[in-house]
């Protein structure tokens, strides 16, 4: 599998360029907010929080325990809300979400992991007894790697199969999420997975093996407002 990798001048296998002994939110590994401007949060609360990547390599999955993220803002523009159960931030890219507190006397785990999963921070939202959210499973790397190396001719090009698609239609991770594709072993229907986007319909990649779990990506951001230049405009070349 490596030997293929590296004659078809593919990168190497390693998910995050550099492994990290401990993540930190502001400076610590599990930080806590009870109260927000002297008030202390409480059931139906919402917290709107201002989530920026400051490593220098890593890219985090980010899911709250309390329920669903609504994100309103990427890179300081405000969007349409969505709601999502997860979402996966970029190096220097910021998000502004909407958390809900569910239940009085409990604190809800806000969790970052690292892209590779090795590790992860926790921000605990609330006052109470601490509410965690299940860790993401290991990686299935070599299944995502023996479907890219099938995907891709000796001279490093794109094999669609005929299937008309762009690199920036494909999505590894997908096929090396153990809660989309299942167990290692059992063979994946990729046809149903949306990070492929097969049919370009940005709605499939909430479809598919994920039940009801939608995760976000860049098509789900709609601007508020109206974003398109006037018709009758002067135009100069």
């Amino acid at each position: 599998m490596k030997v293929k990798n590296e004659w078809k001048r593919m990168l190497a296998m390693d998910v995050s360029d550099v492994y990290y002994d401990k993540i930190l939110m502001n400076g610590n590994n599990s930080p806590e907010l009870k109260s927000v401007d002297g008030k202390t949060l409480k059931a139906g609360d919402k917290v709107r929080l201002r989530i920026s990547n400051g490593g220098a390599s890593s890219y985090f999955w980010l899911r709250y325990a309390g329920g669903k993220i609504t994100v309103v803002a990427n890179d300081g523009n405000d969007v349409e809300p969505v709601e999502v159960d997860r979402l996966i931030i970029a190096v220097s890219e910021t998000y502004d979400i909407v958390v809900t507190i569910p239940d009085d006397g409990l604190a809800y785990e806000f969790l970052a992991t690292t892209e590779d999963r090795t590790q992860s921070a926790s921000y605990f939202i609330g006052n109470g007894v601490k509410q965690l959210i299940s860790p993401l499973p290991r990686l299935k790397y070599f299944e995502g790697m023996k479907m890219m190396n099938d995907m891709m001719k000796m001279n490093g090009n794109l094999d669609d199969m005929g299937m008309k698609m762009s690199l920036n239609q494909m999505d590894m991770n997908v096929v090396m999420y153990p809660e989309i594709t299942g167990e290692a072993g059992k063979k994946a229907d990729h046809s149903k997975h949306g990070g492929m986007n097969m049919e370009n319909d940005p709605n499939r990649y909430n479809a598919n093996a994920l039940g009801d779990i939608v995760t976000l990506n860049y098509s789900m951001l709609k601007s508020p407002y109206n974003t398109s230049l006037p018709k009758d405009a002067p135009v100069k070349t």
